[in-house]
């Protein structure tokens, strides 16, 4: 998606923060480019962008490919993020339901057979390596999760793209996590519930983190 995809969050979050919000390349008004499109590559153009800007830190708030670079970044650089929330992010392919795999499988497919017919046709260009992010990528081994210190709030909605057992297993190897599957929800509660999604959002980026545990209670 494009930035677009994300007014909802950039009206809410303007009025307390200063938010810096970018099309990935492929994606909105950025170029593919000539480099294979890959979460790394995605990565480090967030990375330079940041450093043209001579942002030091930041919070990131990142929704599906936007999470899984967020995680990228706090394992990469965990000195330079402060807060982190993601919604629908995935370690791998595995992680995601068989269904999604399935579609993007399918569409690649039919992608591919429109570009035999129409090779020069700018816009199958530049949705065939999206559909390469969501069947073969990301590769993040979870043990790399340990490497964030950033406080981190980890989403998901109960029907999910994401398995939810998937977001639990993020949500567990993360050193200071809290996790919200938010009831009656899909992927895209971003931008069908926005309220619901910032207000969940800004309440965990505006109190001091907490990770209580019932078992203290119990000793």
């Amino acid at each position: 998606g494009s930035i677009s995809a994300m007014a909802p969050q950039i009206e809410f979050f303007a009025k307390k923060y200063q938010v810096i919000a970018a099309d990935s390349r492929g994606f909105g008004r950025t170029p593919l480019g000539d480099a294979k499109l890959t979460y790394e590559q995605i990565t480090s153009d967030l990375e330079g962008l940041l450093d043209h800007l001579q942002i030091k830190s930041e919070t990131i708030v990142g929704w599906s490919d936007g999470g899984i670079v967020g995680l990228m970044l706090a394992i990469h650089h965990p000195e330079r993020v402060t807060r982190l929330a993601i919604m629908g992010a995935n370690l791998n392919p595995e992680g995601a339901n068989d269904w999604a795999v399935a579609w993007a499988k399918r569409m690649t497919v039919q992608v591919d057979q429109a570009l035999k017919a129409n090779p020069d046709e700018d816009r199958l260009k530049r949705v065939r390596p999206t559909l390469d992010l969501m069947t073969n990528q990301p590769h993040i081994p979870i043990a790399d999760l340990a490497r964030i210190t950033a406080p981190t709030l980890v989403m998901a909605g109960d029907k999910d793209v994401i398995k939810a057992t998937h977001t639990v297993e993020i949500f567990e190897a993360l050193p200071h996590a809290q996790l919200c599957i938010f009831p009656g929800a899909t992927h895209q509660i971003s931008y069908d519930d926005p309220e619901r999604f910032n207000r969940t959002v800004d309440d965990f980026l505006s109190k001091p983190f907490k990770r209580p545990d019932s078992k203290d209670g119990m000793k």
